[in-house]
């Protein structure tokens, strides 16, 4: 179900490539936290950009 607490704003480049590398995407605490498949090293992320205080990884 789609509702406004759990969308993402994305450009169009990285919205195909999360529908087409399967990347997830939750929402925690209210930001979202950007998985990787997993032949993508790294593991989580999230985008710190506006938010330094949240941690890069889950």
């Amino acid at each position: 179900m789609t509702a406004l607490s759990n969308l993402v704003l994305l450009c169009t480049h990285h919205h195909l490539v999360m529908h087409k590398e399967e990347w997830e995407v939750t929402i925690t605490d209210g930001f979202p936290l950007f998985r990787p498949p997993p032949w993508i090293p790294g593991g989580p992320r999230r985008n710190q950009v506006h938010r330094i205080d949240l941690p890069m990884s889950a």
